[in-house]
């Protein structure tokens, strides 16, 4: 540390009559340490009253004395020298001062300012805070002071590091963080401190007092007709004696209605549900002389159906038989 004082008188220098004023008389004097007999205190206290956004604030002594009329943001502060110390009062009446850490509004890099964590601290009213300038880094560091208690709260959880642990911390082995729990040294497991979970044994009996005791009774379940497994087909699918369950798609049950009276159930891709009902047909009538045909249409005989027969081409009907029966 330097230390420069002015010439102020002359003093011989033994018995030499001759004045001369040291050459080193306002030179850097080195000292290691310092100490006081009397007071000691900061020097160039100066008022501020500025608001808004800062840049390059102006730095002349070691205190600044802020009570701006409205908040104020600082992102950076001029005259940075090696070991700088500047002390921060927030003198003003609820207002508040938010050190910007890092920010890029201050052109001159050098006049930035870093905070503990790095993110903008905001000094309520009646707090101070003291910063140093760092020579390594060209910038004012944050190395002290009270901040916000209300911007501390509302940044959340600054503690999620931490683990709760009971009032004897016998399950840490060491460090916060140390150790599992092992469940078998809790105590209190069989309290009902989870209302909102229902208590069962290991038989699913359920529990015997309390808020959920008793067994389940579905009589008094909501919901009961809500579609929760849709793995399972419906029985409101079936409306009527006869329908069956078919399906449109893969995994995609599709009800077949009940057909009529002496209808069959015959396969049909292009029904939505690859099935339709079909009616008898009527037998035809052959001539003599038609051929086998195995036809087209969607109907079905009888078991006890008959084919009409032409009448007989000769006039005679049992002459016909006869004949019919020879096979000619």
């Amino acid at each position: 540390m330097g230390v420069k004082h002015p010439f102020v008188n002359l003093k011989a220098d033994g018995g030499d009559d001759t004045i001369t004023r040291p050459s080193d008389w306002n030179a850097d004097h080195v000292t290691e340490d310092i100490s006081a007999d009397g007071t000691f205190a900061w020097s160039g206290d100066e008022a501020s009253t500025v608001t808004g956004s800062q840049t390059a604030f102006n730095i002349v002594g070691t205190t600044v004395r802020w009570s701006g009329a409205s908040g104020m943001t600082l992102h950076g502060m001029a005259n940075g020298a090696v070991g700088r110390i500047v002390l921060w009062i927030n003198a003003s009446s609820g207002q508040t001062i938010s050190f910007t850490n890092e920010s890029g509004t201050e052109t001159t890099a050098a006049n930035r300012i870093l905070t503990p964590d790095g993110t903008t601290l905001v000094v309520s009213a009646g707090t101070i805070v003291l910063l140093i300038y760092d020579e390594v880094s060209s910038r004012w560091r944050v190395v002290g002071g009270v901040a916000s208690i209300t911007a501390h709260e509302a940044a959340g959880d600054p503690h999620t590091g931490y683990r709760l642990e009971s009032a004897d911390h016998t399950h840490a082995s060491s460090g916060l963080q140390a150790g599992t729990i092992d469940h078998g040294a809790i105590t209190g497991l069989t309290d009902d401190d989870h209302t909102q979970y229902r208590l069962e044994s290991a038989d699913h009996t359920h529990a015997s007092t309390g808020l959920q005791a008793g067994t389940i009774d579905h009589g008094v379940i909501t919901g009961l007709s809500d579609d929760d497994h849709p793995q399972y087909v419906l029985e409101s699918l079936y409306d009527a004696k006869g329908d069956i369950i078919s399906a449109s798609a893969d995994n995609t049950p599709s009800k077949v209605t009940v057909g009529a009276n002496d209808t069959i159930l015959m396969a049909d891709s292009s029904a939505a549900a690859g099935l339709k009902w079909v009616a008898a047909g009527t037998p035809s009538t052959q001539a003599f002389g038609d051929s086998a045909v195995v036809g087209t249409s969607d109907t079905f005989t009888r078991g006890d159906h008959k084919h009409a027969m032409p009448a007989d081409p000769g006039g005679g009907g049992a002459d016909f038989a006869a004949l019919f029966k020879m096979g000619i």
